[in-house]
C-alpha cells in the first residue's frame, strides 16, 4: 500500500514489552514490518470497509 509522501504522519505507541515480543514474531513470521502489522490490524478492525 504505497503511500504519499506528503499525505502521511508518525504514531508512536507504547506497548508492554512481553506483547511487543508476541508481536513481533508475528510480523517476522509475515515478514512484514510491526509498523505495517500495526497499521494492518487498524485498518482490519476500525476500517473494515475502507479497500486495502
Amino acid at each position: 500500500m504505497p503511500i504519499d509522501p506528503t499525505k502521511k504522519t508518525t504514531v508512536r505507541i507504547t506497548v508492554p514489552k512481553d506483547i511487543h515480543q508476541e508481536l513481533k514474531e508475528v510480523a517476522q513470521k509475515r515478514g512484514i514490518s510491526m509498523s505495517q502489522l500495526f497499521l494492518q490490524a487498524a485498518i482490519a478492525t476500525y476500517l473494515p470497509d475502507r479497500p486495502s
